[in-house]
């Protein structure tokens, strides 16, 4: 397992629960995107969407620099 903590979640990956990257808020909300390898093409039509419609993303707060 892989646990990456943030002041305002907690990241995991468990190879064990079929390699899910989990996301545990401290406000008790869980995210689960699920496993990363799988339809690694969704990100992209995620993207697509998002121009199209203004729906956001997985993972907005990330910027690319």
């Amino acid at each position: 397992m892989i646990r990456y903590d943030f002041e305002e979640a907690a990241i995991t990956f468990e190879e064990s629960r079929h390699g899910r990257l989990v996301v545990r808020f401290r406000d008790g909300r869980i995210k689960d995107y699920g496993n990363p390898s799988v339809h690694h093409w969704e990100k992209t039509w995620q993207c697509v969407e998002a121009v199209g419609t203004g729906a956001s993303p997985a993972m907005p707060r990330w910027r690319f620099r």
